[in-house]
């Protein structure tokens, strides 16, 4: 066999190893999982934030995640905010293009279009403002 039929041959086992051992990620259905992947406070500690991500953690590749905001005080839902939402590469010094935001009940904030592109660690800048003026940025590390 000659060199340039063995390279042909160990290429086409690798691509065969590699995509066999790949299980395709179940597509989103709306729903997340119950628990938040992160809780934290906002800047002012008026608010807690919780997130979730489908995947839950997030992965490489476009995510949809949701933010709940509540009241630190009493854990009441925040509703009405307008949520804007700047995903950030702090070692890369840059992001993708914003996701879209929509506003649900239950001071839950539905997030699409969550591009994330690279591995390292992302910042979720948030920035709430209407009833509050407050921010947040969750932050998480992609393998």
């Amino acid at each position: 066999m000659n060199s340039c039929k063995v390279v042909a041959a160990l290429l086409g086992a690798v691509a065969v190893g590699c995509s066999a051992s790949a299980a395709p990620e179940a597509p989103f259905d709306g729903g997340f999982p119950a628990a938040p992947y992160l809780t934290l406070p906002s800047a002012s500690g008026a608010l807690s934030v919780e997130l979730r991500s489908w995947p839950q953690p997030p992965s490489l590749g476009l995510i949809n995640a949701e933010l709940t905001v509540t009241q630190a005080d009493g854990g009441a839902p925040v509703d009405g905010l307008s949520v804007a939402i700047r995903p950030w590469m702090p070692a890369m010094d840059h992001g993708p293009i914003r996701p879209t935001v929509v506003a649900e009940d239950g001071g839950r904030y539905a997030i699409s279009n969550l591009d994330i592109y690279m591995q390292g660690e992302w910042q979720l800048q948030t920035t709430f403002s209407g009833p509050i003026e407050d921010y947040v940025a969750p932050e998480f590390e992609v393998p």
